[in-house]
């Protein structure tokens, strides 16, 4: 008689199963998750035929089995998945889009702190030697511009206010930057004429000598706005010109006296030559009192009110 594992059935079974487990990991996958099971070995199995799949539909295996309901539980982590990575996606779209929009506007505004604008007066035509600069402002032949602060000489002039009483010192450029040594005074060496500095057509331009005590002790520059102060002989002072326009200041030194060797002994005091830039009346009301009263300056500071402080006091008050 033959034993039990000399069964010819048992001996093809275990054939099988030898053949099977040479077979590569994904065959054997395969060949147990694709291809149905028969009805009879389902039955040997006690599975009832209203459970099979239908012919030639993927049976799920031992990792993925079917739930009691029929639905197979392996397209369920799949659609999990996919979920993640879809909302994943989402996220680092959203992420990469908010990351280059920070990055954009802190580029724009670090380039607009590197190149900063500085304003600056330009010539916006060609200027003539001599022309004042006063009247460049007024015909618009001088304008303000932004520019590149790296582009702005060092002594370019920001301030329309400093070329009050000052004249071109040569021609000047369309384009041209407006310094300090474009515009100057007559007393500094200016290029054009005294006339050239005034400003209105109705002005003149008178000058007097005053000493160092009454004139601020020489500290008044062309541009510069002082009230004309007169002392009579009954020791009243009043103010004369208020809020007059100081148009050039040149020194003067008084004739020296001569010793017996023809040296020089004594040294005059020195005085002041102001020029102001008045009307034709104002500047004969000036003259006048040059010759019969004593005059003081009375230095102003910027943006006073015009013609603040006329008023007259009389001596010992």
């Amino acid at each position: 008689m033959l034993g039990a594992d000399s069964h010819p059935r048992s001996t093809l079974r275990s054939r099988r199963l030898r053949r099977r487990a040479a077979w590569p990991r994904s065959l054997r996958f395969a060949q147990r998750t694709c291809f149905p099971a028969s009805l009879a070995s389902l039955a040997r199995r006690g599975i009832p035929a209203s459970r099979t799949l239908a012919q030639g539909q993927p049976r799920a295996g031992r990792r993925f089995r079917s739930g009691t309901d029929g639905a197979d539980r392996r397209s369920e982590p799949v659609g999990n998945r996919r979920t993640v990575i879809a909302v994943a996606a989402v996220l680092l779209a959203a992420v990469a889009g908010i990351s280059v929009y920070l990055y954009v506007s802190g580029a724009d505004r670090r380039a607009e702190e590197k190149v900063q604008l500085v304003d600056a007066l330009v010539a916006a035509r060609d200027i003539p030697k001599g022309t004042s600069g006063a009247s460049a402002l007024a015909e618009g032949s001088i304008v303000a511009s932004k520019v590149l602060r790296g582009s702005v000489p060092f002594s370019a002039v920001t301030d329309p206010q400093q070329l009050a009483g000052k004249v071109a010192s040569s021609t000047i450029q369309a384009r041209q930057f407006i310094t300090d040594s474009t515009f100057l005074s007559p007393s500094e060496g200016g290029g054009g004429t005294l006339a050239a500095a005034i400003a209105g057509k109705d002005k003149v331009a008178v000058t007097i000598s005053v000493d160092t005590a009454r004139s601020v002790a020489n500290q008044i520059a062309p541009g510069d706005r002082v009230d004309v102060a007169v002392v009579g002989a009954d020791g009243t002072a009043s103010v004369l010109l208020p809020d007059a326009k100081v148009l050039a200041v040149g020194q003067e030194t008084a004739a020296t006296a001569a010793g017996g060797n023809g040296q020089p002994s004594v040294a005059a005091a020195s005085s002041g030559l102001i020029t102001f830039e008045l009307t034709q009346v104002d500047a004969l009301r000036l003259i006048g009192a040059n010759r019969s009263s004593l005059i003081y300056l009375i230095l102003k500071p910027l943006g006073a009110i015009p013609g603040s402080g006329s008023s007259s006091v009389p001596a010992g008050r």
